[in-house]
């Protein structure tokens, strides 16, 4: 009897090869991701500077801890799509790996359709949301007195990019291939990942 993962090790040729719109994405998801890894070392930063001078100088800044505040937001909205086609959303699957492929791929497709919904619900809701923020001119409570809407517009990006993630592995799920789990590529002992994109 063959573990789960051994048994993937097992099926080198059921690798899954990186899509054909990788050429018109990749370069997108590489923007994205760039930024966000700016944005994150960019409040990592300040909350150390912010860290050093409350612990030096017992001074602080209100608008230091509002801008890493809203860096974070935009750093993690940005990559919700792209951590789903580079295999980084968490997944449990004890139960899943030991039921027929056919019953495995109608729980990939439910899985998908159930992410497209909500992803659909995140994306609606913060758009009306967002444009309460624009009309009512809402400003931050620092003394930036940053407007709200930017911050707020990371979540309709996010639920876009969840959103073309979930169709994209609909797509594979519809082909029979599990979208969500990373084959082995047969080098290694080691399950690596294949993205999506």
């Amino acid at each position: 009897m063959t573990s789960t993962s051994e048994g993937v090790r097992a099926r080198p040729q059921e690798q899954r090869a990186p899509l054909p719109d990788m050429a018109l994405l990749g370069w997108a998801h590489r923007l994205v991701l760039g930024l966000a890894t700016v944005a994150l070392l960019v409040a990592m930063g300040l909350m150390i500077y912010e860290g050093s001078r409350r612990y030096i100088a017992d001074t602080s800044y209100d608008w230091i801890e509002e801008v890493v505040r809203f860096l974070l937001i935009w750093a993690f909205f940005a990559t919700l799509g792209i951590a789903g086609f580079r295999h980084c959303h968490i997944r449990t699957e004890m139960i899943l790996a030991r039921l027929p492929h056919a019953m495995q791929r109608i729980t990939w497709l439910f899985a998908c359709v159930v992410g497209m919904a909500y992803s659909a619900i995140l994306g609606g809701s913060s758009i009306a949301q967002l444009q309460r923020y624009y009309a009512t001119r809402m400003v931050s409570d620092s003394t930036l007195e940053l407007p709200m809407w930017p911050v707020f517009l990371a979540l309709p990006v996010g639920a876009a990019l969840l959103f073309l993630y979930y169709i994209v592995a609909w797509r594979h799920a519809w082909r029979g291939d599990d979208p969500f789990t990373p084959r082995s590529t047969g080098e290694s002992n080691d399950a690596e990942g294949q993205p999506l994109l």
